[in-house]
């Protein structure tokens, strides 16, 4: 008898334990909301700052996370993060070297039924730093680019244009800063991209070897057609969507 009335006295004791601490922590979080005007119970909103300096440039940052977004991330990652891009993190002394595609790597692929042939994708090296202004190409860095110039005098009908026309100079800088500073690795300048409209191109071989043969040129492709991503085979397979 004294056994089973201790038992049920330390059952009662645990019972109003438990009760007492899950008030506590209640009394606690909804106090915490009410401090933080409103605030999620892990945490105030953290503080963002609209702006971003990077060296010669001001940068806008991209918005908050998306509320949707940021209810499947875990407390202390929300906590942790108020805006889009990574965290940035203290520069590595050596950047692991990027891996440089051969001038002629995309000659093979001069296919009309794989390419376009009116449109080229060029990347110019890291260091001539290309760049447009009022329609016009220029280096950033001071790098002769007369050979660029001569090939466009030459074809006059051919436009050239920045591959992202929809994002900055400034935010495109800030990425490969931003990466490279994450990564440790060194990472291709996005401002380097650009395209040539060629609206008549009767001999697209002659007119890549052309492209590439300018010094400032790192490599060039031709648009890419789209591929069918698989295909079925005999026996044709039946369509069952009625089905469904």
């Amino acid at each position: 008898m004294k056994i089973v009335l201790r038992s049920a006295m330390l059952l009662l004791f645990l019972f109003l334990v438990s009760s007492g601490a899950r008030m506590l922590w209640a009394d606690e979080s909804a106090q915490r909301v009410a401090n933080n005007s409103g605030a999620n119970s892990w945490g105030p909103t953290p503080v963002r700052s609209d702006q971003m300096n990077v060296p010669g440039n001001t940068v806008q940052l991209p918005p908050y996370i998306p509320s949707h977004v940021a209810q499947d991330w875990s407390k202390p990652e929300r906590a942790g993060a108020a805006y889009f891009p990574p965290m940035q993190i203290e520069p590595a002394k050596t950047l692991k070297p990027r891996q440089i595609t051969s001038k002629d790597f995309y000659l093979n692929l001069v296919d009309e039924k794989k390419v376009y042939f009116d449109w080229l994708i060029v990347k110019f090296t890291e260091e001539a730093m290309v760049r447009m202004s009022n329609g016009q190409p220029y280096s950033k860095s001071s790098s002769n680019i007369s050979k660029l110039n001569t090939f466009l005098a030459a074809h006059k009908d051919i436009t050239m244009e920045r591959e992202d026309n929809h994002t900055s100079e400034q935010l495109l800088d800030y990425w490969e800063i931003n990466g490279e500073r994450n990564t440790g690795q060194d990472l291709a300048n996005l401002n380097n991209f650009y395209l040539l409209h060629i609206p008549s191109n009767p001999d697209p071989m002659t007119m890549i070897r052309e492209v590439v043969a300018i010094d400032i040129v790192e490599t060039a492709w031709y648009g890419p057609r789209a591929q069918l991503a698989c295909a079925d085979i005999a026996p044709a397979t039946p369509n069952y969507q009625p089905n469904q």
